[in-house]
């Protein structure tokens, strides 16, 4: 249910570019909500078997924005906190920076190994 309601937020994340037309925005839109949707349902039992939340945070933004683009994937980081302040979850700002680590890797990763690899060292189990 989590999942559903951050990428039900991400969808309606739609580009604000005056010079495309309304509906070329909203399909846009809908183009990134089903990559993120995919990619974090591919990844998700990947990421979670990582030694500690960081590592996770961190993994799953640098896949996501090497599949669906920076600014998606930072964005679904900040919706899950955000759901996270809601529910039963357990908001942190270290998690937005540790997506914004994997975010930045991204760039430079030429793999979904390469990104948790990565993580894993930025973020060692302590």
């Amino acid at each position: 249910m989590k999942i559903l309601l951050i990428l039900l937020l991400a969808f309606i994340q739609i580009p604000l570019n005056s010079s495309v037309s309304a509906s070329t925005k909203l399909k846009k839109s809908h183009n990134k909500f089903i990559c993120s949707a995919y990619y974090i349902h591919k990844y998700e039992n990947r990421v979670r078997k990582l030694k500690n939340d960081k590592q996770m945070h961190c993994s799953m933004s640098c896949m996501l924005a090497r599949k669906c683009g920076r600014l998606e994937s930072s964005a679904v980081g900040l919706i899950k906190e955000i759901v996270d302040m809601f529910t039963n979850g357990t908001p942190d700002r270290n998690d937005l920076k540790a997506n914004q680590v994997g975010i930045k890797y991204s760039k430079y990763a030429r793999s979904e190994k390469a990104c948790i690899n990565y993580c894993i060292k930025s973020y060692p189990p302590k």
